[in-house]
């Protein structure tokens, strides 16, 4: 196994845990995740992570306002997770 692959495949099982932990809680996982390894850090970013229902509440007047500026452009989570603890 060459040295960047044992990462990769690191990354990749870290990812479908994401994945299917979110379709356990909230029956829907993310489109793509993209994770990087930090030290003792996991930083993961869940692209097409809201529902229909979030994706029309965020892009609502109120939704904006609680949401910041992204609307439906940004609907990213990240999850961060420290190992340390």
């Amino acid at each position: 196994m060459k040295e960047g692959e044992g990462m990769s495949k690191k990354i990749h099982e870290f990812n479908d845990i994401i994945r299917k932990l979110r379709k356990e809680l909230f029956g829907k996982g993310p489109e793509r995740i993209h994770t990087v390894f930090v030290e003792n850090m996991a930083v993961s970013t869940l692209y097409g992570n809201l529902t229909p229902t979030e994706k029309f509440i965020a892009n609502t007047p109120a939704g904006r306002k609680r949401n910041g500026p992204y609307g439906e452009d940004k609907n990213d989570s990240g999850i961060i997770f420290d190992s340390s603890s």
